[in-house]
């Protein structure tokens, strides 16, 4: 799960900083054109929300976002909008796609030559889709809640969100939207949006069905409210009804024959031993398709709207969320599992026709050469091509029988952890990827309890199994990998990390377990420093181990006295679940605070040096010595870089100590750097190496022989290098004459 590169000095490059910033934080403007397939770009910071870290590639997604028109399909992949072509529906193909917008695409509506995005927390995008080849984002608005539905109707916008309520939004002027009213409640929870009539439905998942009168765009006012039980997830309209999906689960049938004042019309509820979880919803003709996130898709027949039934279902293998449905195709959106094609032109029998998908779920990544490898749970093994890390392409796929969570790679073989929810068996799976293009399983071994991260050292794998604590597996032959030992731990093991004959695990409650493998057939017995929080992840560099402590943040630990107290911690903003190294910085999985990078040169004083906010839930991540990898759940893989601006340069270090002394003696040097407030982290190169401190800021030197000598020591961080120099004198050792002179009397 970690991965230790030397550090490497990244130089500040103007070029990469590619940041729009807007006027103000709530911000409308276009955006910076993109290439048919959407080369990726730094966002403007007020979007993305980025500090010193910029984007540089992108890949995959999940797909929540859909819709129709014609021949063509609207999806969301992640972060992008896709355009695919289903005239051919067994072969869904890719038009083009936008860049990577800030935040996975909740839903969208095309209207003319446009596409309109809800994007969460990102607001309203607009996009310019009249080029299926090459959409390009033109404007955007920063909502006040978090956009998850999207309706057009003559030159606004509406917009479901959040505990935003609704949102009326000028679009004469696509480029800059600009908000003209809204209706707000503080117990509202705006989830889907449709307009007709003068009137906006809005779906609120507090209380059901609100009418909102917006015939004064700049006043909208609600005039009725039709109470659902569970509140209501989303609404489409037909003729004079209205169609809601609630949470109770059910679809419920409403009369608009008084636009002002819905009623209940009728209701179809799934039977009570299906678990259901009803999200989106789609009519065609009397027919209603609902995306259900437990089953995939449900056919309703509203022919009769006072008795609605479900007339055929079909799985789909994701996570159903929305759906779209013409000329006898419904389109799902279905979550990990990208596009459904499905065939209802027999609703009763429903069939799959075709799919589009890529890589949807990004749980876990490792990085070896010139590709990526990335775990996407139900999916399996996913092989990366990054030579080009601004055009990240598939190169190959190997699905698992269980959902596939963390790995590791070294030399040919991937090493892969996985949980069967079917009841199948838990284990290690090895793959030669010698062929990137054809991932081979070469064996597996069952794991005796669910396992989450592992690493790997020596001709051993060392797994942390949750409940069982540590697992070591032989995998010198991997053809039969064997389970060699286990040692048990106080909590829960999430990870692992080797570092010479020693294992040390993230313990959930129990914090930082230590264990000796020096023999890896009979591990120690652990060893433990308790953290704040819930230990879910571990690297280790030097004297110190950084521990991902969930709600606890990050926290460092002296590995060599457990007993003392921790040595510096830093809040994290989010959930902290993965923790990597390259020293002086640590590179943090926040989930929904996306990657955090903290400057850890002095351990007992971590500061914060930048973050990126990606667009999913940052899970995993993983360094090559330039560019950061994050596995970002339903954001799919990010590739990053740490560019740090630099405000305050550096224009000299100088070395203060000694000019003279003593062979055989100790002497102390300190570098110091102009300007004192020159931007952090800097990092010290001392020459010729010091007894103790290379790197930092102290150093120790002893010389056993007599002569002049000359220091040297380079300063560098974002800016660039500075040099410093100081010459020492060594002489022979000072005697002490006192007792010849009392000889000689």
């Amino acid at each position: 799960m970690q991965i230790k590169p030397p550090l490497l000095r990244l130089l500040a490059v103007a070029s990469l900083l590619l940041f729009v910033i807007p006027s103000s934080p709530a911000a409308s403007g276009p955006q910076t054109p993109a290439d048919p397939f959407g080369t990726p770009r730094a966002l403007d910071a007020a979007s993305s929300g980025a500090s010193d870290v910029v984007l540089v590639g992108q890949l995959g997604g999940a797909s929540v976002a859909v819709d129709v028109a014609g021949t063509l399909v609207y999806a969301g992949v992640g972060p992008r909008l896709a355009i695919l072509d289903v005239s051919k529906p067994s072969s869904p193909r890719l038009l083009g796609q936008t860049a990577p917008m800030p935040r996975v695409l909740e839903a969208v509506t095309v209207d003319g030559g446009l596409a309109y995005v809800a994007a969460g927390d990102a607001g309203l995008r607009v996009v310019d889709v009249s080029d299926p080849a090459a959409p390009v984002e033109i404007g955007f608005l920063d909502t006040a809640g978090y956009a998850w539905d999207v309706a057009v109707a003559g030159s606004h916008a509406y917009i479901a969100d959040g505990a935003g309520g609704l949102r009326v939004v000028n679009m004469l002027d696509p480029a800059h939207p600009a908000e003209q009213g809204a209706y707000e409640d503080p117990a509202m929870e705006g989830m889907g949006v449709a307009v007709a009539g003068g009137y906006a439905y809005l779906a609120d998942a507090g209380d059901g069905l609100r009418a909102v009168n917006v015939t004064d765009p700049a006043a909208p006012v609600e005039d009725g409210l039709l109470t659902l039980t569970g509140g209501a997830m989303d609404v489409t309209l037909a003729d004079s009804y209205a169609y809601a999906t609630t949470r109770e689960p059910s679809l419920r049938v409403i009369s608009l024959a008084d636009p002002a004042h819905p009623t209940a019309a009728g209701s179809w509820e799934p039977p009570e031993y299906e678990p259901a979880y009803l999200r989106g919803v789609a009519l065609s003709g009397t027919t209603a398709y609902v995306a259900d996130e437990d089953l995939g898709l449900r056919i309703i027949s509203v022919a009769n709207p006072a008795a609605p039934v479900q007339v055929g279902q079909l799985a789909t293998p994701g996570e159903a969320q929305r759906v779209a449905a013409s000329g006898g195709y419904a389109f799902v959106a279905d979550g990990s599992r990208g596009l459904r094609v499905v065939s209802v032109s027999t609703p009763a029998q429903p069939s799959t026709a075709g799919a589009y998908e890529t890589l949807g779920m990004a749980n876990a990544v490792a990085v070896s050469g010139t590709h990526a490898y990335v775990t996407a749970e139900t999916t399996g093994l996913w092989v990366i091509d990054v030579a080009d890390p601004s055009y990240p392409t598939v190169a190959g796929v190997r699905a698992t029988p269980g959902d596939a969570f963390d790995l590791e790679v070294s030399g040919d073989i991937a090493y892969l952890v996985e949980y069967d929810y079917s009841g199948g068996m838990d284990g290690l799976r090895l793959f030669d990827v010698s062929d990137a293009a054809h991932p081979t399983e070469t064996g597996f071994a069952p794991s005796p309890s669910e396992a989450h991260g592992l690493d790997i050292a020596a001709g051993y794998a060392y797994v942390s199994v949750g409940s069982a604590g540590l697992w070591v597996v032989d995998v010198s032959d991997p053809a039969n990998p064997e389970g060699a030992a286990t040692a048990a731990t106080a909590a829960h093991a999430w990870d692992v990390t080797v570092a010479g004959d020693t294992a040390y695990l993230a313990d959930d409650a129990a914090g930082l377990a230590v264990v000796n493998v020096a023999d890896p057939a009979h591990p120690g017995t652990p060893a433990y420093h308790d953290t704040p929080g819930s230990a879910r992840a571990v690297a280790v560099h030097g004297d110190y181990a950084y521990l991902a402590d969930h709600l606890s943040g990050l926290q460092i630990v002296y590995i060599y006295d457990l007993s003392q107290p921790t040595e510096g911690w830093l809040d994290t903003t989010g959930a902290a679940l993965d923790v990597a190294v390259d020293w002086p910085l640590a590179y943090i999985a926040g989930t929904d605070a996306g990657l955090r990078v903290a400057d850890v040169l002095d351990p007992a004083l971590p500061a914060e040096a930048g973050y990126y906010s990606t667009p999913g839930r940052a899970q995993d991540v993983a360094l090559d010595g330039v560019y950061v990898y994050v596995a970002d759940g339903w954001g799919g893989l990010l590739i990053l870089r740490y560019a740090p601006l630099c405000p305050e340069p550096l224009a000299e270090v100088t070395i203060s100590g000694p000019t003279a002394g003593a062979a055989g003696l100790s002497y102390q040097f300190q570098a110091e750097v102009a300007p004192l407030g020159a931007t952090r982290p800097i990092t010290y190169t001392w020459l010729p190496g010091p007894d103790y401190g290379q790197g930092a800021r102290d150093v120790t030197y002893t010389w056993p022989v007599t002569g002049t000598f000359p220091l040297t020591v380079t300063a560098d961080h974002c800016g660039g290098a500075v040099t410093g120099t100081l010459t020492i004198t060594i002489e022979e050792p000072f005697e002490n004459y006192l007792p010849v002179v009392m000889r000689n009397h």
